[in-house]
């Protein structure tokens, strides 16, 4: 009975001893696969039909998001909703939320500074007036406003300033979000910009 037991013993502690070495193998192994876990749980298929002209790079290299050719105060295409000699505004084609507006100088220029004073007042008169259009349309439940300057900042288009409206909602984005790393927008761009367009044409044709 005493020599079973001994067996017994010996052999838990082999097993100890192996289950220690192989142990660090393993920690390796967990932290690969915590490593690259991001990038599986990104492959996800979602429809956009929207995006395809950004696949396909239709637009010119030379050309700028905020200068769309052609002198349309609005073009659905280019999802312009409004444009005059001051301010355009569009419709963000790869929206965080639903409504998402960008508003710009209509001059090309690269930093805040280097906007009049004239100018400045009309940006931010238009971001105020396109704020009041989306509380007026989809009454959101707050906004995130602002700009990015220049490339370190997050500029995504860096040689031509532009502030962000962002509608928020609470719970717009859920826990398909944080476990999906996926945004979910409840409307279709195309219905989106419809539903704005009539209240920038009242903005131009009351402009003076």
């Amino acid at each position: 009975m005493g020599s079973r037991v001994g067996v017994s013993v010996s052999a838990s502690v082999r097993m100890i001893q192996e289950l220690t070495q192989i142990s660090p193998s393993l920690i390796h192994l967990k932290k690969q696969r915590e490593h690259y876990r991001p990038f599986h749980k990104t492959m996800k298929t979602l429809w956009s039909p929207w995006r395809i002209e950004h696949v396909k790079n239709t637009t010119p290299a030379s050309g700028c998001l905020f200068e769309p050719d052609g002198n349309h105060s609005s073009n659905k295409e280019n999802l312009l909703l409004f444009r005059d000699k001051n301010t355009v505004v569009l419709l963000n084609r790869f929206p965080y939320t639903n409504g998402h507006l960008l508003v710009a100088p209509t001059r090309h220029v690269s930093c805040i500074t280097e906007l009049d004073d004239q100018e400045t007042a009309f940006l931010f008169l238009m971001v105020k007036n396109a704020t009041t259009i989306l509380k007026k349309v989809f009454s959101p439940d707050g906004f995130n406003i602002g700009l990015n300057l220049q490339e370190p900042a997050g500029a995504g288009i860096a040689d031509h300033i532009h502030i962000h409206i962002v509608p928020r909602w609470q719970g717009d984005h859920n826990f398909i979000t944080v476990v999906g790393e996926i945004r979910t927008i409840p409307e279709h761009i195309d219905n989106t910009f419809d539903k704005l367009l009539p209240e920038f044409k009242h903005i131009a044709r009351n402009r003076p």
